[in-house]
């Protein structure tokens, strides 16, 4: 199966049957060697992400393409391009929700793995077959390609459990508080974090990355007392007895 094109690898998980004489078709979008057979034309597609892939000299899409690409918003239903998707040899292909990604990030694997960033694009043109050593990710922006880096999960869970923002994490730019509170981890992680900014990898760590629930003695330090009423009467009144004495 990794030999397969993922989208390939995608359609046949979903039942999508390949051509039945084993010809299968010369795909715009996938290549001459399309073991599907043809869905429909290449002037029929019209998104302007799904346009960019298309090849010259073949007018139709495999029914492989036509399924990954195609689909009309809907809630029962979804299309691919809105659902983010993983695919690993002899298991079902999973529909991922935000939460699952911290561990799937943190576990390297030989896989199909596909980010829907906001949902309308077709992320799934751009993944690839994902390795223990090098993560092919399909997302809105392109592939996200890089060698799994633990240092760069490690670093950005260090930010996020100390309340640095994501925003800060992608951008560098912390603000002065939280610099005079955690400069010299900042510091630390920077070194690991910096090499990263400004690729569509860190936006899907940083995508991925947990949030931490406050910690309630912490709070509870920051927080000024609160006085009941009737404690505000009493201090008033022994103030009084201590003035009238």
């Amino acid at each position: 199966m990794t030999t397969a094109h993922p989208i390939h690898a995608l359609a046949l998980d979903r039942g999508i049957a390949i051509a039945a004489d084993e010809a299968g078709c010369d795909c715009a979008v996938c290549g001459p060697d399309s073991p599907f057979p043809p869905a429909g034309r290449t002037k029929d597609i019209t998104a302007p992400d799904t346009l960019y892939s298309i090849r010259s000299g073949s007018g139709q899409v495999c029914a492989a393409c036509a399924w990954a690409t195609g689909g009309k918003p809907s809630k029962t239903d979804p299309p691919l391009r809105s659902r983010s998707v993983l695919l690993e040899p002899g298991q079902p292909a999973r529909f991922l929700r935000q939460a699952d990604w911290w561990d799937i990030l943190s576990a390297p694997r030989h896989c199909v793995l596909s980010w829907a960033t906001g949902g309308k694009k077709q992320h799934v043109l751009h993944a690839g077959w994902s390795t223990p050593g090098l993560w092919r990710i399909g997302a809105d922006a392109g592939v996200a390609e890089w060698e799994p880096d633990p240092y760069l999960l490690e670093y950005v869970d260090e930010l996020r459990r100390r309340r640095v923002s994501k925003a800060s994490i992608l951008s560098g730019i912390y603000p002065p508080k939280t610099l005079a509170e955690h400069g010299a981890v900042i510091e630390v992680a920077e070194a690991f974090i910096r090499p990263y900014r400004g690729s569509v990898a860190l936006d899907l760590v940083c995508y991925a990355a947990r949030t931490y629930d406050p910690d309630p003695d912490t709070d509870k330090e920051k927080q000024p007392a609160m006085i009941s009423p009737e404690e505000t009467m009493t201090v008033d009144l022994l103030a009084r007895i201590a003035w009238g004495s």
